[in-house]
């Protein structure tokens, strides 16, 4: 008698694909992630039930679909600087914007 077990895991939120194709004789690439929107939708659940995420050397601030944070880093080139003082001051500024808000872990940073 054999036996079959099937095994589920969570799929990562840094789960990156990519779909390609022909159109008007050209090759069209698309990257996406399918956990985007759960990745999303899990942040704002713990942003408003007051989670906070401290761990030994800080304090976990964001989490950033990988999707996302490669556009981010096309707009801001800044927040992937080798340099720790260009992207320091770059991360605090993204962080205080708007446009961070769909990644904040808490409402107070």
């Amino acid at each position: 008698m054999s036996q079959t077990s099937t095994v589920r895991s969570q799929p990562k939120h840094d789960d990156l694909r990519t779909r390609v194709w022909f159109e008007h004789g050209h090759i069209v690439r698309e990257n996406y992630q399918p956990t985007r929107k759960a990745v999303l939708e899990e942040v704002k659940e713990l942003r408003n039930l007051g989670v906070r995420f401290d761990v030994p050397f800080g304090r976990v601030a964001l989490t950033i679909p990988q999707l996302d944070y490669q556009r981010l880093l096309k707009i801001y080139p800044d927040l992937g600087s080798a340099d720790a003082h260009t992207s320091t001051k770059a991360w605090q500024k993204f962080m205080r914007s708007s446009e961070s808000m769909p990644y904040h872990m808490s409402e107070k940073i």
